[in-house]
Formats: structure tokens, C-alpha cells, sequence
């Protein structure tokens, strides 16, 4: 569905007025007429024909000249011939020439009163609106000042009322000015495409430093982290046992603290061996004659009472997790069976067993060699008593 114009003329302060509207905007004689938006905006919107008045417009009471014109660019034209005529022949003339001849080479003129335009703010406008309809909104500024010109001069040959406006200089003006549109469009685009890669880079760069964060200390907190580690482990005492399990319990920090130093045994791949990290961390943080104050429920075989380490909760966490960031497979019950059947089932042995030294048997070819090793208990090594059994026996 297409619209129309019409041309009407309005008297303002004793002078009459010609404009051209979308013929919606002028009802029994009264024209709604915009001014509480831009100069800009109202020309867009008056080159809509089927635009619509707002009943908050002002209301002029008018005369409708011509209607049904087709092309807004037909209606501009004939608004700023009616604004040189100076008699009713004259106007009488036009609507001849206008009814004889329709067709009209494309051109828009606006109200001649208006002054000429801003092209820079023009351009401004523009981009914070739609490029769609650049074309129409130079064409309507540049017949503003075709508009002007006409409206100065005084060999005005209406015979000729139908030619096009836009000069060779005009078109020209028209063509630089879409150019420079599109040359402003380009680096737009050129700098929203540098602005993402350089949003992807910087989160590129975050994300390295995040997963990094936890592990990269500076060489002076490393220092100081390993000298208050050392002062902690290994414990020597039941009592220091026992505080320091309240301690991981109840203070978060201070078990993440401990974490990251016993990360060093076996890190995070989660492909080494539970077992073997198991005792490399227990000698870590206990001295092997503490521990044989410990069986996992407190009772002892011996006349010796025994203090509980299944009650440790803290501490019996604290490895589970340490040993599950190095092997992916290992659980909390692997965790209960490290302590139960290994560490303080052999407790004894593995404290009379002498692990800083190498002791070397010799007797009938015999030799035996026990190296500091934690994994000494799974190879099968044989105790003092052990190697003295044997050497009685030959």
C-alpha cells in the first residue's frame, strides 16, 4: 500500500506558507505539524507518505493546494515553486503545468525557509541512526540549499519548473558525501573487529593467569611458606598431632596451606600411584616413632595403651585428598586401608627400620641392602631381626 502528498498553505503572521506533507496530516482543513523533534527527524518523517499526525502535534488551520502528488521529491519540488509565486495566475500556471506534465527526474527540495544545513552534524545523526536512509536525507539537505538559492534569485522561469535541481556540482557533493559515509562505515567496522580480538586476547591472558594463580608464589613467599612447612613437619609428638588436626578442621586456609605444600610428592595429573604417594606424604608429616603411638581404633595388643587415628578426621581428609589430586582411582577407603593396614600395622617395624643409612649383611653370599626408601614395606625388605634369624640359621 503506497501513500500520497498533498501541498498546503497556511497563514503565519500575515505572510502565507506553502509545505508539503504526507496527506494524513492535514484533516478538514487543519495541519498537524511536528516541532518537538529535530529538523532532521521531521524531514525523515515528512518524507514518509504514509506517516500519521500525532494528536500532540500543533494544528494550523490551512488550504490544500494540490493532492494526490505520488513522489515526495514531486511534492518538495512544487512546495518551492509555490513559495516564489506571487499572484493567484501564477498558481493557476503551476497547476497547469503540473496537471499537463507529471514526470519529474529525482530530487527533493524542503521548505525553502530553512536554512542551510549542517553536514557534519548531519553525518553524526546519522550514524546513530540507520544508514538506510543516508540517500534520501543528503538529497533532501542539498535541495535545501537549491531551495535557497531560488528563493534569492529574481529570473525564476517557472516554464522550466519541471527540470531537476541537482546540478553537476550537487551531484558531486552527494557522491563525496557517500564516500566519506562509507569510508567511516569501513574504519567503524575495522575497529569493532580490532576491539573483539583484543576483548579475546585479554581473556585469553585472564584465563592463564586464573589457572595459574594458585601455583605461581613469588621466590620470597615460597621461602616463607617452605620454612613455616618445615617448622610444622614432620610431628613429633601425640599432643602436636592433636592440635594440629583441630587446627586443619576448623581453619580452611591453613589446610589448603598444608595442601599445596604436600602437592609436591605427587602434584595434580592424577595419574601417579595412591599407594607409593601415600607413604611418601605420611613420612611427610609424621616422624615414624610417632606413630607407633597410634592404632586405627586405640586398642593395643600390648600392654601399651594406643591413642585412636581414626578419630584424626582432619588429618585422614587432608591425605585423601592430597593422594586423590595424584591418582585419579583413589578413595576414601583406600585412604582408611593406607593408615589401617599399612602404616600403623607395621608401625614398629618401620621405626626400627633404619632409613637414612645403608646397611650391608654379608654372610655365605648373603647381602642385603635397605636403602631410604618409604616404599620399603611393599619390596619386602627384611627387618634387624630378620637378618639376624638368618644369620644364626647358616
Amino acid at each position: 500500500m503506497s501513500g500520497t502528498y498533498k501541498i498546503v498553505s497556511t497563514k503565519e503572521n500575515g505572510d502565507t506558507y506553502f509545505t508539503a506533507i504526507p496527506s494524513k496530516w492535514e484533516r478538514n482543513g487543519i495541519l498537524y505539524w511536528p516541532t518537538n523533534i529535530s529538523a532532521l527527524k521531521r524531514e525523515n518523517l515528512r518524507s514518509k507518505a504514509l506517516s500519521d499526525f500525532d494528536s500532540n502535534w500543533d494544528t494550523y488551520e490551512c488550504v490544500v493546494k494540490f493532492c494526490n502528488i505520488s513522489s515526495f521529491s514531486e511534492a518538495l519540488k512544487i512546495e518551492a515553486n509555490l513559495a516564489n509565486c506571487t499572484d493567484t495566475e501564477s498558481e493557476q500556471v503551476l497547476s497547469s503545468n503540473f496537471k499537463q506534465k507529471r514526470h519529474i527526474k529525482k530530487a527533493s527540495l524542503k521548505n525553502c525557509s530553512l536554512t542551510a544545513p549542517d553536514r557534519n552534524k548531519m553525518i553524526e545523526e546519522v550514524l546513530e541512526n540507520d544508514f538506510s536512509t543516508i540517500n534520501s536525507l543528503i538529497e533532501c539537505n542539498i535541495a535545501e540549499e537549491t531551495a535557497q538559492e531560488i528563493s534569492n534569485s529574481d529570473q525564476v522561469n517557472f516554464a522550466q519548473s519541471n527540470e531537476c535541481f541537482l546540478t553537476f556540482e550537487m551531484q558531486e557533493k552527494i557522491l563525496d558525501l557517500e564516500k566519506c559515509i562509507q569510508s567511516i562505515k569501513i574504519e567503524v567496522q575495522i575497529i569493532k573487529e580490532e576491539f573483539i580480538k583484543t576483548n579475546v586476547n585479554l581473556d585469553k591472558i585472564y584465563k592463564i593467569l586464573t589457572e595459574k594463580n594458585d601455583f605461581i608464589i613469588s621466590r620470597a613467599d615460597k621461602e616463607q611458606q617452605k620454612s613455616t612447612v618445615e617448622q610444622i613437619f614432620p610431628l613429633k609428638s601425640c599432643e602436636e598431632i592433636e592440635k594440629t588436626n583441630l587446627k586443619i578442621e576448623s581453619d580452611v586456609e591453613f589446610k589448603n596451606f598444608l595442601i599445596k605444600d604436600l602437592l609436591q610428592f605427587g602434584g595434580t595429573g592424577g595419574k601417579q600411584n595412591g599407594l607409593k604417594i601415600g607413604y611418601k606424604v605420611v613420612d611427610r608429616v609424621f616422624t615414624k616413632e610417632v606413630l607407633t603411638h597410634y592404632s586405627w581404633t586405640g586398642i593395643s595388643k600390648s600392654n601399651f595403651p594406643k591413642n585412636s587415628f581414626c578419630s584424626l578426621n582432619g588429618f585422614i581428609k587432608l591425605f585423601n585428598e592430597v593422594i586423590l589430586l595424584a591418582d585419579d582411582h583413589w578413595t576414601m577407603k583406600d585412604t582408611e586401608n593406607l593408615f589401617k593396614d599399612g602404616v600403623l600395622k607395621h608401625a614398629k617395624k618401620r621405626n626400627t627400620r633404619d632409613v637414612s643409612k645403608t646397611i650391608k649383611v654379608t654372610t655365605n653370599n648373603i647381602i642385603v641392602t635397605s636403602q631410604n626408601n618409604t616404599d620399603a614395606l611393599e619390596e619386602n625388605i627384611p627387618t634387624l631381626q630378620d637378618l639376624s634369624d638368618i644369620i644364626l640359621q647358616n
